[in-house]
């Protein structure tokens, strides 16, 4: 993080000179989500104390929920192209050699996922839809069956939402 917006002036200056461009957000020390993106165009007071933060854009958004205390992932697209946690205590501060900064590795929200139910008989390779919980699974695809499921198997599994 950046104190001094005259310091970050000149930092966009020397990436706009090589042809870069960075995202820059600010503290706004708001309750919730604090950091917001400011546009560099209308760049604040160079004598402006808050802490400001700098990244490429194809990382603005995930690293903005990071900063936010959301959590993050990435990989590095020569490695192997599983997506990794990033905690976002780890960013304590700002670093030219830190994943924000460089275009080899992909970023993301990292995706809320949620419990469900679903039956598989595997005998037959089929399977049912999910379900909030095991019950529910058993009443709504066996409720015909008297109690009878024989040869499904209740699995736990977790999707996307």
């Amino acid at each position: 993080m950046f104190k001094n917006a005259k310091f970050i002036k000149i930092i966009l200056a020397h990436a706009e000179a090589k042809g870069e461009h960075l995202s820059v957000f600010v503290d706004t020390e708001a309750e919730f989500n604090p950091w917001q993106p400011v546009d560099v165009a209308e760049l604040f007071d160079p004598r402006d104390e808050r802490d400001f933060f700098l990244c490429l854009p194809k990382h603005a958004e995930a690293l903005l929920e990071n900063l936010n205390g959301g959590e993050c992932q990435l990989f590095m697209l020569d490695g192997d192209k599983e997506y990794n946690h990033c905690v976002s205590n780890e960013l304590k501060g700002w670093s030219i050699g830190s994943w924000y900064m460089f275009d080899h590795y992909e970023s993301r929200i990292k995706p809320k996922t949620e419990k469900r139910w679903i039956a598989v008989d595997a005998s037959t390779s089929q399977c049912t839809r999910h379900y909030s919980t095991k019950e529910s699974c058993f009443n709504s695809e066996f409720a015909g069956c008297e109690g009878n499921a024989s040869g499904w198997q209740f699995i736990e599994i977790e999707v996307e939402v």
